[in-house]
């Protein structure tokens, strides 16, 4: 997931990352992984979109 991240250039884009159980930024707040794998939110003006697994999906997200 980070490696879609990291290959684009995003200047204003925030990553909050954390291990579930663990203390986590306030920002993952009451987000989870699905089914026990890697799971990122792509939020803008205080909203998210559905969460996802697939890191080729991230990069389409992102790409928009």
């Amino acid at each position: 997931m980070i490696g879609q991240v990291r290959s684009r250039y995003r200047p204003t884009l925030a990553v909050a990352a954390g291990r579930e159980g663990e203390q986590t930024p306030p920002l993952l707040g009451g987000r989870h992984t699905v089914e026990g794998v890697a799971t990122a939110w792509l939020c803008e003006n205080f909203s998210c979109e559905a969460p996802t697994t697939d890191p080729a999906e991230l990069g389409s997200m992102l790409d928009r």
